[in-house]
């Protein structure tokens, strides 16, 4: 009787241990791409860097706006999932359509973008180093800030898409974006992909 019960036992521990064997082999790739998905860039680090460029360079801080920060996040998102990198969209529509879709209105704004990088840190140093990009960066009009972060696929290849907008904020909130004529992009040289644009 012993002896059957200890073949009963070792035949149900067969089916467990390949059960354990393929819920554990199943779920590894799982977690390892989660892990690889999530980003190092950090909203408040962006804040800090450029406020403290500013008051090196005599500028008034800017300070977080929760719409421009979901405004910028659209975009970002919206580069992830379409898999662009460009201040208009596929489809032809430009930054300011972010604002208007979060409720924000401005008298004058402007739009970093950055691509494969991994730290706030290099952003920073990089849009600095671009006339366009510190141009938006120290701008004394600008009062707000925005930022959007978003994991995707560009050229086949898994990146970071970062959106960095500033903006002055319309007086009140019934005035309606007037959209500028004049809209500068540029594409200055970098390590990694990164671009300016602004409206008076």
């Amino acid at each position: 009787m012993a002896l059957r019960k200890t073949r009963d036992i070792s035949s149900l521990l067969a089916p467990i241990a390949l059960a354990i064997f393929f819920i554990i082999t199943l779920c590894a790739p799982l977690y390892g791409a989660a892990q690889t998905i999530n980003s190092p860039l950090r909203t408040s680090e962006f804040i800090a860097l450029v406020n403290a460029d500013r008051a090196g360079n005599g500028a008034k801080p800017v300070a977080e706006d929760a719409l421009l920060n979901l405004a910028a996040q659209k975009k970002a998102d919206d580069m992830a999932a379409r898999g662009y990198f460009s201040h208009t969209a596929p489809d032809g529509s430009q930054p300011w359509k972010w604002f208007t879709s979060a409720g924000y209105y401005y008298t004058s704004a402007g739009e970093n973008l950055a691509m494969d990088f991994n730290s706030a840190d290099s952003i920073e140093r990089a849009w600095m180093n671009s006339p366009s990009h510190r141009k938006n960066l120290l701008n004394t009009k600008y009062t707000k800030m925005g930022i959007g972060i978003a994991q995707g696929i560009y050229n086949g290849k898994s990146t970071t898409f970062v959106v960095q907008f500033f903006a002055a904020p319309a007086p009140t909130v019934a005035k309606k974006n007037v959209p500028s004529k004049k809209v500068v992009t540029s594409r200055p040289k970098a390590k990694a992909p990164i671009a300016a644009t602004g409206k008076p």
